[in-house]
């Protein structure tokens, strides 16, 4: 496809796909590679994905999806979870990173890292799962644009059940919380949705010029 509006022109929110065809290790590793590369608040990433092709866990997950059959017809399930614990902690490990990395020493981020300590320290849970809700719903964005490039279908949902999920995939465990599911894989024929126009709004209805 030659421009990315053609690529978003051609994707849509698959409802069933294709369960022969599976995505391969390097289009599941470009997909994460996108994920990683998303941008974020103080590029501090609080969030983690599970990534599910296990098509017994994907079984268990379906009645808890309300009977979808992206869940269990997807290659891959994309599970992104908001990391529940953002404390000094987690910001020091943030900080020895960013120190390895960009080969800068402790004492140069400590600036950094007081900036960073500073905003978690005065949000309370509920504004700090927020602001790690919106970072994530960013990676969601990224990994559907990226799927269009790649010309591989994806649909972003929230149609589940969060307490089983969680049980399922012991999320509590790794002091998770999921928000947002995005199945992934090839569109089956039998989809009706794949032939059906897009309905957006006109630009000035969406946007306004100031």
């Amino acid at each position: 496809m030659s421009t990315i509006i053609e690529s978003l022109k051609w994707r849509y929110a698959t409802k069933i796909f294709d369960i022969n065809r599976k995505l391969t290790d390097n289009q599941v590793n470009t997909l994460k590679h996108s994920i990683s590369l998303t941008a974020s608040s103080l590029g501090l990433q609080p969030y983690k994905i599970i990534v599910v092709s296990d098509h017994k866990i994907k079984k268990s997950l379906f009645p808890h999806s309300y009977n979808q059959l992206q869940i269990t017809t997807a290659s891959h399930l994309f599970v992104f979870c908001a990391i529940e614990k953002i404390d000094d902690s987690y910001t020091q490990e943030f900080i020895k990173l960013m120190s390895k990395i960009q080969n800068k020493s402790m004492e140069d981020l400590h600036g950094y890292k007081s900036m960073i300590n500073n905003f978690i320290n005065n949000s309370d849970d509920g504004a700090k799962l927020l602001w790690a809700s919106k970072q994530t719903y960013i990676a969601i964005g990224n990994l559907l644009t990226t799927c269009a490039l790649e010309e591989i279908d994806a649909c972003p949902m929230e149609g589940f059940d969060a307490e089983k999920y969680s049980e399922i995939l012991s999320l509590k465990e790794k002091g998770l919380k999921v928000l947002a599911l995005v199945a992934t894989g090839f569109r089956s024929k039998d989809d009706k949705y794949g032939i059906m126009p897009k309905v957006r709004k006109v630009y000035s209805d969406l946007f306004v010029e100031m």
